[in-house]
């Protein structure tokens, strides 16, 4: 099993407004959502599942239709979105059958994602929760990718990660930390690395053609495995002045049917 958070918007103008979701990728993939598979949205109590209709082979099109309207549903088709040069499944809906399920535009919802199931339940989460994505990156001249973790923004500067600043990057099992230390210089700050294995890094900015010069903290390889994280996890940041520390979010059971 395996789960992704996703925020729903809103769709329509003010007289007509509408919740819009949408989620995709790997995960989905693996699950067999493969691009152009008719999928059952089924409301259901907090949500909305995303069935597969492989256990509907051999009916016509215009049969499917009535049999997923008589559950108050909707057949939807996936679709393929496009990420830097590659192509992942997708399912997206603006219809009302997501506000039959208790969604509303603004919503945060778990994606728990299994064989030919989806189930999208409403997910509370405080309002300033920042959700941070493990992702991977590329190793040169190798062919396998390792995971890395990556997150930047004007609100690092107010917890004191500024450019140009150094950081302290420390892991262990379920926990990745990022912290400063005013008082310190280079020198001693690189000399604690060497000893607990953490690492020290210059905080660089963000390259990004379409925000401002931000600071951006990023790590990979060693120190995301020492604290078990993988690609497609997702993390929590617990933020306080001159310290950041990244836990795995996990999906309460109780959403889980």
């Amino acid at each position: 099993m395996k789960a992704q958070i996703v925020r729903l918007y809103r769709k329509g103008g003010s007289a007509n407004p509408r919740p819009r979701l949408q989620f995709g990728g790997v995960a989905l993939r693996d699950s067999g959502f493969v691009p152009g598979a008719l999928v059952q949205a089924l409301p259901v109590q907090g949500g909305v599942n995303f069935v597969l209709c492989d256990d509907l082979r051999g009916f016509y099109y215009s049969e499917l239709v009535a049999i997923v309207k008589e559950q108050s549903g909707k057949l939807l088709q996936v679709s393929v979105n496009h990420d830097r040069g590659h192509e992942y499944p997708c399912i997206h809906t603006e219809d009302l059958l997501l506000r039959d399920g208790g969604l509303e535009p603004g919503d945060t919802a778990a994606v728990i994602l299994s064989p030919g199931l989806a189930q999208v339940r409403k997910f509370h989460l405080p309002p300033d929760t920042k959700l941070i994505h493990t992702t991977s990156a590329g190793v040169p001249n190798k062919e396998y990718r390792i995971p890395a973790v990556a997150f930047n923004g004007k609100w690092l500067e107010g917890l004191g990660f500024e450019q140009g600043g150094l950081a302290l990057i420390e892991s262990m099992q379920g926990i990745l930390s990022f912290r400063i230390e005013p008082g310190k210089n280079y020198k001693e700050l690189n000399s604690f690395a060497r000893r607990t294995g953490s690492r020290l890094i210059a905080i660089p900015k963000a390259h990004r053609y379409d925000i401002p010069a931000v600071p951006q903290l990023s790590v990979s390889g060693e120190l995301v495995s020492r604290a078990g994280f993988s690609p497609g996890d997702i993390l929590t940041a617990e933020c306080s002045h001159g310290f950041i520390k990244l836990q795995k979010l996990v999906v309460p059971e109780s959403l889980i049917t």
